[in-house]
């Protein structure tokens, strides 16, 4: 009977351990940027789908601006198409630009959680270093998923916990 007690136990703990929150690891500075610029599009799902509904060729390209992980490259004419498609920059204080470079650079998830739906990327980062773009940002709060190019490598998700996203969003909303 001791060797089924003690395999209980141990069952126990590891079952125990194993309940953890999120996980997290500190990684080096990801994101050195010294300028953002930032775009928003104010657009609802039920836009988006019908943009993906629709037989027009612009729709066509506007849902795969929004929806897709798009640009697979830094593309300095990416600005223009945001612009074409609807979005507004907006400026950041400089608390917010700097509470963005923390979010980013600071601990990262490695467990999230998944979300089942589809990312609409409504928020835009474009990151400079000495007036170089460095990297672009796709966000998409709801479905708590980024998408990015540049930096060091192309990344469809940045590692963010959902407190993260909750923070971007009071910064960026």
């Amino acid at each position: 009977m001791k060797p089924i007690k003690i395999v209980l136990l141990i069952n126990f703990v590891l079952l125990i351990s194993s309940c953890k929150e999120s996980t997290v690891v500190k990684e080096d500075v990801f994101l050195e940027f010294d300028k953002v610029e930032y775009f928003y599009k104010d657009i609802s799902e039920e836009n988006v789908f019908n943009l993906y509904d629709s037989k027009n060729k612009e729709d066509s390209i506007h849902f795969q601006l929004i929806t897709s992980i798009y640009p697979d490259e830094l593309d300095s004419n990416f600005k223009q198409k945001l612009k074409q498609f609807g979005y507004k920059q907006k400026s950041l204080t400089q608390v917010k630009k700097d509470s963005i470079k923390n979010i980013f650079n600071a601990l990262k998830c490695t467990d999230k959680k998944a979300y089942g739906c589809l990312p609409i990327y409504r928020d835009v980062l474009f990151l400079y270093k000495e007036n170089k773009l460095k990297g672009i940002i796709k966000i998409a709060l709801d479905c708590h998923q980024t998408y990015s190019i540049g930096m060091n490598e192309k990344l469809e998700d940045l590692g963010l916990c959902s407190k993260e996203y909750k923070s971007l969003n009071k910064i960026l909303r």
